[in-house]
């Protein structure tokens, strides 16, 4: 366990250096390239109001735009904000006074800046516990051998987008859920799955595989009661951290929602290759039908896969097919996605695929720098290794999928009635 935490923590430090070199730099600094840097969660503090006056649940200003994440986000967000505060000593009145000047001038404040730099700090802090602490219990399910192996094979992709963007608290919660699901803990499962779709949505996928355990263990006395126990904690936890931020500032909250089916194509994503090659966009409304129809059927599989595996895997696995798909279906794939799949290649996806996973997503993550910055685009005609980087990080994906689907395929239903003889099981021959 401490060494495994001495891994982890020494990995995330490595991951949080390595953003200083673009801290305080704007987004067309050569520098981003250069060092592969770029980091959002510092800009927050003076771009969205958060230097200003501090309201829960979605500041509420017409000086900037609405901050365009879920509910629990906007609040490790006003929280980092409200701390910070804190500690500088800012008063009312200096908000006050705040809210008064150009936002120009707010954002070239001295003061303002070096509170960026305490809430960038803590943002770190906060980010890399939340993930560092789901990483590390995750970690512990495995035996030693695979654990420090996954670690090392996954490690690139960590470093590079672990502070990006808000994305460890979709690391955190899926770790600690997995976690919980092995050690039989449907109350700590449900927690984390509600807190952490509450924060980026994809960690409900995981309850694809829940379902799919229901469904193939109906008869199963003990898992019947644990099974709807997760459904129903999940749930219950999203909805009650929901409902605050939907009673003060509806508009606000639903600003997530309406931003994610009205944003276009954007970088990283098959439709902006689409475009690209084709020349012309294909319609928002279609995206969205298409995105939509692709998740729903992939959630389906993974329920089908859920049923055909060791229970303590079924959860992962289970959610595998969705969560890649809804990665590479989106509108937008920021490189820092790749962190969402990462807690799940580490439970149970074979060392080869790993390491393919990892190759493939770190050498999208430094393209698309190269591309936004026009390094490796050409005078004339489309970017072809910018469109190598998305078309081969879609494949490393779609083998995931695949190489789910044929376990199941080559598999039984699984016989095992706990969570403790699947994970003896799974610990013997973890993929």
């Amino acid at each position: 366990m401490v060494l495994l935490a001495v891994m982890v923590g020494a990995l995330l430090v490595l991951a949080g250096v390595s953003k200083m070199p673009c801290l305080g730099r704007v987004t067309d600094d050569n520098r981003i390239v250069t060092h592969q840097c770029f980091t959002e969660v510092g800009t927050f503090y003076a771009t969205r109001g958060l230097a200003e006056e501090f309201t829960p649940f979605y500041g509420e200003s017409t000086r900037y735009p609405t901050i365009e994440y879920p509910v629990v986000s906007a609040l490790v967000l006003e929280g980092a904000a409200w701390v910070t505060h804190r500690i500088h000593g800012v008063t009312a009145d200096v908000q006050q006074h705040r809210s008064q000047v150009p936002v120009e001038s707010v954002q070239a404040d001295p003061l303002v800046i070096s509170e960026g730099r305490t809430f960038t700090a803590l943002m770190f802090l906060l980010l890399g516990s939340v993930g560092g602490v789901g990483l590390v219990l995750l970690l512990r399910t495995l035996s030693p051998h695979r654990a420090v192996t996954m670690l090392a094979v996954t490690a690139p992709a960590v470093i590079l987008t672990a502070f990006v963007n808000l994305d460890l608290l979709v690391l955190g919660s899926v770790g600690i859920a997995l976690w919980a699901w092995s050690r039989q803990r449907p109350w700590t499962v449900g927690l984390a799955v509600g807190l952490g779709a509450g924060a980026k949505l994809v960690p409900a996928l995981l309850l694809i595989g829940v379902v799919g355990v229901l469904l193939a263990h109906r008869r199963n006395r003990k898992i019947v009661r644990q099974t709807p126990t997760v459904l129903g904690a999940s749930a219950l936890t999203f909805v009650l951290i929901n409902l605050p931020a939907v009673a003060l500032h509806p508009d606000a909250w639903a600003r997530f929602w309406t931003f994610s089916r009205e944003r276009p194509e954007y970088f990283g994503s098959v439709w902006m290759a689409l475009r690209m090659v084709r020349g012309h966009a294909v319609p928002v409304s279609l995206m969205n039908e298409v995105a939509l129809a692709a998740v729903l059927l992939a959630a389906a599989v993974g329920v089908w896969i859920a049923t055909r595996t060791p229970v303590a895997m079924a959860m992962a696995l289970g959610a595998i097919p969705a969560m890649v798909t809804f990665v590479d279906v989106n509108k937008v794939v920021s490189p820092q996605y790749s962190i969402w799949l990462v807690p799940l290649i580490v439970a149970v996806v074979p060392l080869g695929l790993a390491a393919a996973f990892t190759a493939a997503h770190v050498a999208h993550y430094v393209e698309t720098w190269l591309y936004i910055k026009g390094i490796s685009t050409p005078p004339v005609g489309v970017d072809k290794w910018y469109l190598a980087a998305i078309a081969g990080r879609a494949v490393s994906d779609g083998f995931l999928f695949l190489w789910v689907g044929w376990r199941a395929i080559q598999g039984k239903p699984s016989q095992q009635i706990g969570h403790v003889e699947a994970t003896t099981s799974a610990r013997r021959s973890p993929s």
